[in-house]
């Protein structure tokens, strides 16, 4: 099997990534789709990759000619849906989204990954570029980010912090968060 090497995207990017296996990119025949195209959601519906994914199906339907299936598979930190993608058919005919945190981290954080990143899988387009924010219920007693750190320090794990699991970005930069502001929150995957 001949495949091509990813070179990974920011860790905060979303980017489309292809399982190749059985030749070098461009080596699809000219009738190029000529059957639907699953793509493989690795985040739930209704979550910004699922989101993106299905505002842009309508124009990529119609620029491919063919129907744009998508298919949500969400866990393990993106891990089951990237799994789905790496043991797909080589034809091209198998997409995924696959996050920053799947990708890159995800590596560093399981004993033995079901894919390998660098093998498995060759980088399409970065997709987006999604920003993080933190939230707060407006009966919390702090209006900026130092008065939320200031009061969480007061208070250590009185507060949670949502993200959308162990192993995604989110998680990542929750605990990153954390530790910078050397604060102790409640995790919520």
């Amino acid at each position: 099997m001949n495949r091509r090497s990813a070179q990974l995207p920011q860790w905060l990017c979303i980017s489309v990534f292809a399982f190749l296996a059985s030749g070098p990119v461009g080596a699809q025949p000219t009738d190029y789709p000529n059957k639907p195209i699953k793509i493989v959601v690795t985040f739930p519906p209704g979550g910004s990759s699922d989101a993106i994914i299905r505002m842009l199906s309508p124009r990529l339907n119609d620029k491919l000619g063919q129907p744009l299936v998508v298919d949500n598979r969400p866990g393990a930190g993106g891990n089951i849906g990237l799994t789905a993608v790496a043991k797909a058919a080589p034809d091209g005919y198998t997409l995924g989204v696959g996050a920053a945190g799947g990708l890159t981290a995800n590596p560093s954080l399981y004993a033995q990954m079901p894919f390998d990143v660098a093998k498995d899988f060759a980088p399409i387009t970065m997709l987006a570029s999604i920003p993080f924010v933190i939230v707060g219920h407006p009966s919390m007693p702090a209006d900026t980010l130092q008065q939320v750190i200031a009061l969480a320090k007061t208070q250590p794990g009185k507060f949670s912090i949502g993200h959308g699991g162990n192993g995604t970005a989110m998680h990542l930069s929750a605990a990153l968060f954390m530790q910078m502001a050397d604060i102790q929150l409640v995790e919520v995957p």
